[in-house]
């Protein structure tokens, strides 16, 4: 079952901080990454996501799939800090 959202994501920059410097497609999977958990994070703990369904909603139309998979994975090295009051 897929999801519906809003795919645009309104954060305020000071709202989210990151470690270090991404690349624009890490960004931009952060970003829906961020949307897509956003509507069921009170009732889950974690989520998942298909590749093809990931690459269609950034954009990603490379056959390059290990660059993408090489993106995810710099994700996982990156802390990021959500500043909420």
């Amino acid at each position: 079952m897929q999801k519906t959202f809003n795919d645009k994501l309104i954060k305020n920059s000071a709202v989210v901080a990151i470690s270090n410097a991404i690349s624009l497609l890490q960004r931009k999977v952060l970003n829906f990454l961020i949307a897509f958990a956003y509507i069921d994070l009170k009732e889950k703990e974690s989520f998942t996501i298909e590749l093809k369904y990931l690459k269609a909603i950034v954009g990603f139309n490379s056959k390059n799939l290990s660059y993408l998979k090489e993106a995810l994975k710099g994700l996982l090295a990156t802390v990021v800090e959500f500043n909420l009051l």
